[in-house]
C-alpha cells in the first residue's frame, strides 16, 4: 500500500515538475492592415511555434433578394523547421508573411485582407447566389514555447494593405515612367547620331 502512495506521489511529483507550455499573445492588425513584428527569445526559438488565428465572416446572395451570413476562420502556422526560407506569400486567406527565424530572435509580418459589403448594392440573379461582402476582423497571434524566456513584443512597422485600385495606378505609372525613359533614350541616340554626320 506505501509503495503504491508513493508511486502515485512520485507520477504526480513528475507531472508538476513538467515545464507548462508558454505563450507570447498579440493582438493582430485590423482590417485592411499589415503589422511586422519581432520578438527575442531566451535561449533561442528552436521550440516555438507560430501561429495566427482570426475570424471571417462572408456574405452570400440569396435568390429572394437578400444575404446569408456564414462564420468562419482562417489560420497559418509553422516553426523554425518549417521556415527555413521567409515565406513571401500566405499559404491561406489571410496571415503570416516574411517569416524569419535568426539566433534568438523572430520576425514576422500579419496581413488582414480589406473587408468589402456589397450585398446591398448588387441585386441578385433570379436563381443564384455568389459571395457578396467579406469581413476580416479580431486575428489573435500566438508565439508558442516551452523552454527559455520572451522578449518584448517590438512593432517594427505598419502600414494600409493597397487597394487592387492603387496596384493598377502602380504599374501604369511604372509603365509611362518606362515609356518616357525609353523616348528619351532614342532621341538622345538619334541627336548623337545626327552630330556625326
Amino acid at each position: 500500500m506505501g509503495r503504491f502512495f508513493g508511486a502515485v506521489l512520485g507520477v504526480l511529483a513528475l507531472a508538476m515538475s513538467a515545464a507548462p507550455a508558454k505563450a507570447v499573445y498579440i493582438k493582430g492588425p485590423g482590417s485592411g492592415q499589415w503589422q511586422r513584428y519581432q520578438v527575442s527569445f531566451s535561449p533561442d526559438v528552436s521550440g516555438l511555434y507560430l501561429s495566427i488565428y482570426g475570424n471571417l465572416d462572408i456574405a452570400l446572395l440569396n435568390e429572394y433578394g437578400g444575404y446569408d451570413v456564414f462564420d468562419y476562420y482562417y489560420a497559418d502556422g509553422c516553426n523554425p523547421a518549417a521556415c527555413v526560407a521567409p515565406i513571401d506569400e500566405p499559404r491561406y486567406v489571410s496571415g503570416l508573411r516574411y517569416v524569419t527565424f535568426v539566433d534568438n530572435v523572430a520576425r514576422f509580418s500579419v496581413y488582414v485582407p480589406r473587408s468589402y459589403f456589397k450585398c446591398d448594392r448588387v441585386p441578385p440573379l433570379p436563381g443564384k447566389s455568389g459571395v457578396c461582402g467579406m469581413t476580416y476582423h479580431d486575428p489573435d497571434i500566438f508565439l508558442d514555447y516551452l523552454d527559455g524566456t520572451a522578449g518584448e513584443v517590438v512593432l517594427l512597422a505598419s502600414g494600409t494593405v493597397p487597394e487592387p485600385a492603387s496596384w493598377a495606378m502602380l504599374i501604369a505609372g511604372f509603365g509611362v515612367v518606362g515609356a518616357a525613359m525609353r523616348r528619351r533614350r532614342s532621341v538622345v541616340v538619334h541627336s548623337g547620331s545626327a552630330r556625326a554626320r
